[in-house]
């Protein structure tokens, strides 16, 4: 008697392969722009408030040391160097492109104020200021700092849909 063997062939077809390819494509497709964007936003998002951190804490060593401090910033290479006490030499500098991991495109624009932004020993500052940065390639992404005279306060924003930076929202 011959014994009748029962295999089963389980497995998937060509056509369930390539629907379910088909499906995880359009998937991707919908996330990955999504993804990239939120990844953009948080890098900008990070050189935002590194820099709000430093330019408060020169503002803090004005104030601790009773000296004036003054911020200069190159917006070419978004660097923010600073000198206190009429220094000879630059005391420190933040290079926002370096600082901030796959950051080359990062670009930083005076929107009102001058490239100087001087803190008094007493941690107040004579004139108002707005710095903005951006991405390079990135039209609706953006972050504002504004310097608000005459106490020196620094407030972060965000650029909204019309180019003007929302204070109230938080960063």
């Amino acid at each position: 008697m011959k014994k009748q063997s029962t295999i089963s062939h389980s497995g998937f077809t060509l056509v369930e392969l390539l629907i379910s390819t088909a499906i995880l494509g359009i998937l991707s497709g919908l996330a990955i722009p999504s993804f990239f964007r939120q990844w953009e936003d948080e890098r900008l998002n990070a050189a935002n408030k590194t820099l709000v951190a430093w330019v408060d804490d020169l503002r803090k060593r004005a104030i601790q040391n009773s000296i004036p401090c003054d911020i200069t910033f190159d917006l070419t290479n978004a660097i923010a160097s600073s000198q206190c006490d009429h220094e000879t030499t630059i005391k420190q500098s933040i290079d926002l492109r370096n600082l901030i991991s796959n950051s080359n495109g990062i670009n930083m624009t005076m929107i009102e104020g001058t490239n100087r932004w001087t803190f008094s020993p007493r941690g107040t500052t004579t004139s108002a200021a707005e710095l903005q940065l951006s991405l390079t390639g990135s039209d609706d992404l953006g972050r504002c700092i504004r310097l608000m005279a005459p106490l020196g306060l620094l407030r972060s924003g965000r650029l909204n849909q019309e180019g003007q930076c929302d204070y109230t929202t938080a960063s």
